[in-house]
């Protein structure tokens, strides 16, 4: 603030520093997104402990990896990179894989020169897809090592499968089915089904009227339609926030 004057002589007048001091935080903060056996989806959990996360998630998580090394010796196995999608029938088990190198062309830029690719692979020794011993036998730019310490007995769990559609602005149940009868009754209403790889079987949803059971009329007729093949499934409505999703989960 300005000083008052009252007589000749020096004043020291203190103005306000333009630097800001920046505010300190923590950085021994991590996020962890995987696979558990166990957990609530969609919603982040905070952890304190390992206890704490074996409360939440479980304690059976097995967490494994392949080792890769250049079959070849030199600066270009620097870079061979690799690459692991899930496209395959039983992605529970199975996965593809793509070993390629790079090479740097005339312009400077990056562009695959060998490429491989391997499809479902299995981590499990006593498949015939074995990835050790089918990436070591066919590849020229890779050799392929399985930990010994994997553990192949960790039996598979059940799985759960979430889709729906994203309703912001409604978020209470009559609004819910209003805007879900829209939908359907613009002849958005066809849908195809797969539960532990059945056949696809076809449904058209009808309208939601049924107001004490949400969404009963959709579980009857796709259950309906799955009855053949031994599976059913749930419907229902989840919470995110404000917002609501229609969810359907296999029972």
């Amino acid at each position: 603030m300005p000083v008052q004057v009252s007589y000749p002589g020096v004043y020291i007048q203190e103005a306000p520093s333009g630097v800001r001091a920046i505010t300190g935080v923590s950085t021994s903060i991590a996020a962890l997104i995987g696979i558990t056996t166990r957990g609530r989806m969609g919603v982040p959990t905070r952890l304190l402990s390992f206890a704490d996360y074996e409360r939440a998630f479980g304690n059976d998580t097995v967490i494994s990896g392949d080792e890769l090394t250049a079959k070849e010796a030199g600066v270009d196995g620097n870079m061979i990179r690799a690459g692991v999608d899930y496209a395959t029938p039983s992605p529970e088990s199975t996965f593809n894989m793509r070993v390629f190198r790079h090479v740097v062309n005339a312009l400077g830029e990056l562009e695959v020169q060998a490429e491989e690719n391997f499809q479902n692979l299995s981590m499990d020794p006593s498949q015939g897809r074995f990835v050790q011993a089918i990436v070591n036998q066919q590849s020229s730019l890779v050799d392929v090592e399985v930990p010994s310490s994997i553990n192949i007995n960790v039996p598979c769990f059940a799985g759960y499968s979430l889709s729906g559609l994203i309703l912001k602005t409604v978020p209470f149940e009559p609004d819910i089915r209003s805007a879900l009868n829209a939908i359907t009754g613009a002849g958005n209403n066809r849908i195809q089904i797969s539960v532990n790889d059945s056949p696809f079987v076809t449904a058209l949803l009808p309208g939601l009227v049924d107001t004490t059971t949400p969404f009963s009329e959709w579980r009857t007729l796709i259950n309906a339609a799955l009855n053949p093949f031994g599976v059913q499934v749930t419907i229902g409505r989840l919470r995110a926030g404000r917002s609501a999703i229609s969810a359907l989960s296999q029972q």
